[in-house]
């Protein structure tokens, strides 16, 4: 029989910086989620079985949050009665009571979910980064929507005017403007990249969407057919995730 973690063992190993990298696009997005997700499961049960102290409270309540930025940092639809397996209202309480304790996160809350909408024109800085000799940043507008900026200075941020679902597209964005011939990474041709994550958006989107055997066997194919067309690193390593849980899928519906 496999042994229930502790309180003092989530304490020690499951806090969301310790698994979650919001720095880089290339991170391993499905690993983050099912941690996070297999984390928040366990110290939910627990804290059901005892009587919880406000230390595995505030644990629970970080780990509700940053499910809940992940998906929406990498445009992947969540939906919480399915995945979670609890009302939406009982989570999204969990989310809102870890970001009133820090401030970032509760700019990052509101703009996503429009509680507390931006002036027009007005962006949350989300991410910086200095590439290329560049500095850039990444910014959430008012409807919740990404965009890349180019920081000229401190308090300048050169906005691009394209919007998107997830930060990956407007770092890519970014890429496209700052990069230079001889920079950067050589393997990536950052406009391609662009208009190939632009084609794996959907799978990423439907990352965390049960399907019945049909319909994962239909999406696995199409999917491999994409997969063989396309040639930017960053692309085939997204979409190769998403096939990865597809195959899980199907591969459970078969066994059971």
């Amino acid at each position: 029989m496999t042994e229930v973690p502790s309180a003092k063992w989530h304490l020690e190993h499951s806090r969301p910086e310790q698994f979650v990298d919001y720095s880089c696009p290339y991170a391993a997005f499905d690993r983050i989620l099912h941690t996070l997700l297999a984390r928040y499961h366990l110290l939910r049960d627990l804290i059901s079985s005892v009587s919880p102290q406000e230390p595995l409270i505030l644990l629970r309540n970080s780990l509700a949050f940053h499910l809940y930025k992940t998906a929406h940092w990498w445009g992947i639809q969540l939906n919480v009665e399915d995945t979670i397996g609890e009302k939406r209202w009982t989570f999204l309480n969990h989310v809102r009571s870890h970001a009133l304790t820090n401030a970032d996160e509760l700019v990052f809350l509101n703009a996503t979910r429009r509680e507390e909408p931006l002036a027009v024109g007005q962006m949350a800085v989300v991410l910086r980064k200095r590439e290329y000799g560049s500095d850039h940043c990444i910014g959430l507008d008012r409807v919740g929507d990404y965009h890349s900026g180019l920081m000229v200075r401190a308090d300048d941020v050169r906005w691009c005017d394209y919007s998107h679902d997830n930060v990956v597209a407007a770092w890519l964005d970014g890429q496209c403007v700052i990069s230079r011939p001889g920079h950067g990474n050589p393997t990536e041709n950052w406009p391609l990249a662009s208009e190939e994550h632009s084609l794996c958006s959907p799978y990423i989107r439907a990352f965390m969407t049960p399907r019945n055997h049909d319909t994962a066997l239909a999406d696995y194919r199409q999917a491999r057919k994409l997969l063989d067309r396309l040639q930017s690193g960053l692309a085939r390593s997204e979409l190769d995730r998403v096939m990865n849980k597809i195959a899980y899928q199907i591969l459970r519906r078969v066994v059971s």
